[in-house]
């Protein structure tokens, strides 16, 4: 019930309607609908659709009405700082291709409303030194990538702005993601402009971003999970740029990276709770009419939240959906003591320095017991049960290899 009032909420906030007369929440679905809007990101959307209908007392609702302005007040700081970026490396002759962010949200009815925790900017390897030196003389602080991460490095500002910037979309040191990269090959040479604030943005052309869209959430989803937001960025870009997506390229390239049952899932979300039901006309038409489960990827997203990292246990269960991705059947201690090439970030020392490898193992599963919570449903029973249930919704899309 609560799932069906938050969605409600959510599809009416970003198609810019109204909420029916007949909606009410009780306290417990109030507080249920601004979890999940924290979880997903999407409290400043919802914000004002909740705020007339929900039962709290005027304290409450000024304890709401102050964290959702200090929200969007962040965003709008962020998004200045990063137009005034852009038009600095304009001066500089540099014009970097612009994806998800702030073309995201120029699609929302209100825009700052819609959160970004970082910008993403493309360019081709070969500038990757011109943009260094730019954004350090410009201020920015530079984050080392992880070996893992080589396609993408982090700089942030004193004031919140967190660029990352690709040399590639998808990391080039997984053989899985080649195809995605395959797919979405010489971007720059269709790129577009866009108007946002006052200020022209390069980006990718409609029939790259959608599909570029489309596969980012598949990534996500195929690890941890991905939340509601990105099933929205989808639908709202579909919607808008309708005319000018080239459909039979896009279920080209989805099918060539095995991602057309999965987006026929997306589609019918937004079709069927979202009030996208053109747009899922629109697919099917092209794709035709696939058997899926959208019922049990709606409840995954649902209890994903962004990214997949509602709870630890989820996050824990993430190499193992990715494992079964990629073919691969680890054994137990395969799992406990990885190689060093599988290691994430946070044990980076031992990639610096091999001969720490076996205290890289013995921190690992240090943190893992630590972060053990019965209460909080973090367990390995826990952790195993979702991944099995991730790798049948997995495998009833198609994403499995044989």
């Amino acid at each position: 019930m609560t799932n069906r009032l938050f969605l409600e909420i959510l599809k009416t906030a970003i198609n810019g309607e109204d909420l029916p007369c007949e909606v009410s929440l009780s306290r417990e679905e109030t507080d249920e609908i601004l979890r999940k809007a924290e979880l997903h990101r999407v409290l400043p959307i919802i914000y004002d659709k909740v705020y007339a209908v929900c039962p709290y007392d005027d304290s409450e609702k000024e304890i709401l009405l102050k964290r959702t302005k200090l929200l969007v007040l962040q965003q709008s700081l962020r998004e200045e700082s990063f137009l005034r970026l852009y038009g600095e490396l304009q001066k500089k002759g540099l014009t970097p291709l612009v994806v998800k962010g702030i073309v995201c949200r120029q699609l929302y009815p209100k825009p700052e409303f819609r959160f970004s925790g970082d910008e993403d900017l493309l360019i081709s390897s070969k500038e990757a030194e011109a943009y260094d030196k730019a954004l350090t003389e410009l201020g920015l602080r530079k984050q080392e990538a992880h070996k893992e991460n080589s396609y993408e490095t982090s700089y942030f500002t004193d004031e919140g702005l967190h660029i990352e910037l690709h040399t590639s979309l998808f990391s080039t040191q997984t053989e899985y993601f080649n195809r995605y990269n395959e797919v979405l090959k010489e971007v720059s040479s269709r790129a577009v402009f866009i108007q946002a604030g006052n200020r022209e943005l390069y980006t990718l052309c409609p029939t790259d971003h959608l599909v570029f869209l489309i596969l980012h959430t598949l990534k996500h989803f195929i690890n941890g999970g991905v939340g509601i937001r990105q099933i929205c960025d989808i639908m709202l870009f579909a919607r808008q740029y309708s005319d000018d997506i080239e459909w039979n390229s896009v279920l080209e390239k989805l099918r060539y990276t095995k991602a057309d049952k999965f987006t026929a899932g997306i589609f019918a979300i937004g079709g069927k709770h979202l009030g996208f039901e053109k747009e899922a006309d629109i697919y099917n038409s092209v794709a035709g009419k696939l058997r899926i489960n959208e019922e049990a990827l709606l409840k995954d997203i649902l209890c994903a939240g962004v990214y997949g990292g509602a709870t630890m246990s989820r996050r824990h269960s993430a190499q193992i959906t990715w494992d079964a991705v990629q073919g691969k059947k680890k054994r137990l201690l395969h799992r406990l003591f990885p190689p060093l090439r599988e290691l994430d970030g946070r044990f980076s020392y031992a990639c610096r320095m091999p001969l720490l490898l076996p205290v890289a193992w013995i921190h690992r599963i240090f943190v893992y017991v630590t972060q053990i919570s019965k209460k909080d449903s973090n367990t390995p029973v826990q952790t195993l049960l979702i991944a099995n249930e991730r790798t049948q919704l997995l495998k009833s899309f198609d994403l499995l290899e044989d």
